[in-house]
C-alpha cells in the first residue's frame, strides 16, 4: 500500500519514472504474496510480471495489462534500455 502511495504522490509532482517503478512494485509484491499463498513456495527473485501472473493463471485481460506495465518499469530502472525494451510487442512477452 505504501508503493501506491508514494506513487501517487509522485504523480502529483510529475515524476513519472518515479511513478512508474512505484507501481510495478506495488503489482509484483501483491503478486508474489498470492504465489506464495497459492502454491506455498517462493515465486523467486523473478521481477517479470507476465511470469507471475501466468504462473497464477491470471486471465488474458490481466496479463494484457502486465505487458503494458514492463517496459515502464525497465526504462525507470534501467534508462539506458531504453531503446531495446520499447522495441518489444506484446506477443514477445
Amino acid at each position: 500500500m505504501e508503493d501506491f502511495k508514494s506513487a501517487e504522490a509522485n504523480l502529483g509532482i510529475g515524476r513519472f519514472y518515479l511513478v512508474a517503478f512505484l507501481c510495478h512494485q506495488a503489482v509484483e509484491k501483491a503478486l508474489k504474496a498470492l504465489y506464495i499463498e497459492e502454491k506455498k513456495e517462493s515465486p523467486g527473485t523473478a521481477h517479470f510480471l507476465v511470469y507471475l501472473g501466468q504462473s497464477l493463471g491470471a486471465p488474458e485481460e490481466i496479463l494484457q495489462h502486465l505487458r503494458r506495465m514492463s517496459p515502464d518499469y525497465v526504462v525507470a530502472r534501467y534508462p539506458n534500455a531504453a531503446h531495446g525494451i520499447r522495441a518489444l510487442r506484446p506477443r514477445d512477452c
